[in-house]
């Protein structure tokens, strides 16, 4: 049970929501990458599956989580807030074509030179804890928009997926965007 919530009280459930695809720029901070126009099309497309009832809506400061949000909110008077604890892992990263297997690297915990100045996977795990913790509770879940190497960090410290490899291949199947719904209880 997440901490502050007693064991009688009802399930905590949460709505993950990993953002969808950006138009890369190049040169440009990530965080600050809109969604390209496939990327808009895809969250919306998600809106059927959230659930009926949802509780506080939630993003990182990036700004393609946030519209992510904002496209799945369409048609809804939803105020969305916005929290850097769930912003992606910390990073200073080159542009280059070995972005794919460093990140994967990263999640599976196998760090090396190429990671020198990145958080650490538990350190993210932990930020990314503490804003579920004020974010959760009993009732309607959060619906909380971030990012996959931060959500595959969190769910493996929370025993939902394990370390190493099998972390790995969670990461490599997430899509852009995907909403996935957990029971904390």
């Amino acid at each position: 049970m997440l901490a502050g919530f007693s064991p009688s009280a009802s399930p905590v459930k949460i709505v993950l929501v990993r953002h969808a695809e950006p138009s890369v720029v190049p040169g440009t901070d990530p965080a600050a990458w809109a969604l390209s126009p496939a990327g808009r099309r895809a969250a919306e497309r998600l809106r059927h599956r959230l659930p009926s009832e949802t509780g506080i809506w939630v993003a990182s400061q990036e700004l393609k989580a946030y519209q992510t949000l904002q496209c799945l909110a369409v048609g809804a008077e939803r105020s969305i807030l916005r929290d850097e604890r769930l912003d992606e892992v910390r990073r200073d990263e080159p542009f280059d074509d070995d972005f794919r297997s460093r990140r994967q690297a990263w999640v599976e915990d196998r760090l090396d030179a190429r990671h020198d100045g990145w958080e650490a996977p538990r350190a993210a795990a932990t930020r990314f804890d503490e804003a579920i913790r004020d974010h959760a509770g009993p009732g309607a879940p959060p619906v909380v928009g971030s990012h996959g190497m931060v959500i595959t960090a969190w769910l493996v410290h929370r025993g939902r997926v394990r370390p190493g490899r099998e972390a790995g291949r969670f990461w490599t199947g997430l899509e852009l965007p995907v909403l996935v719904e957990l029971d904390l209880g």
